[in-house]
């Protein structure tokens, strides 16, 4: 009867630990996967701290927007259109950028200008 008991306990035991094991292995997941967005998260305020100068291409001003690179394009195209109908504009009205070869670059100072002109004309400014 002592025989069946300790190969019991020793069965339950192994059972306990196997468990064990996969509990902790699911929690280790749980920890890489929040150092991971926390990395991410790290890595992108990098990458815009290191855009302070210079132009940025559509894809890191859209970033710094908080839009996707689609939006951003759609923007410019539809001022585009608008701005091609008048004649004279402030020049933060529309989103400025400059374009090279092609490709649009923008600068984080006058970005921010864009911004502020936005913002005192929806409050009434």
């Amino acid at each position: 009867m002592a025989k069946h008991f300790i190969s019991g306990t020793i069965l339950l035991l192994s059972i306990s630990i196997f468990y064990l094991g996969f509990q902790l292995h699911g929690v280790a997941k749980v920890d890489n996967m929040a150092e991971a967005l926390e990395h991410e998260e790290d890595s992108s305020k990098a990458s815009i701290v290191s855009m302070e100068k210079g132009l940025w291409t559509l894809e890191e001003a859209a970033t710094y927007l908080s839009l996707t690179s689609k939006e951003l394009d759609e923007i410019i195209v539809s001022q585009r259109l608008i701005r091609m109908k008048r004649t004279s504009y402030p020049t933060y009205d529309y989103i400025p950028y400059v374009q090279i070869n092609g490709k649009f670059y923008f600068n984080k100072t006058n970005l921010d200008k864009w911004i502020q002109q936005a913002v005192y004309e929806k409050i009434g400014g």
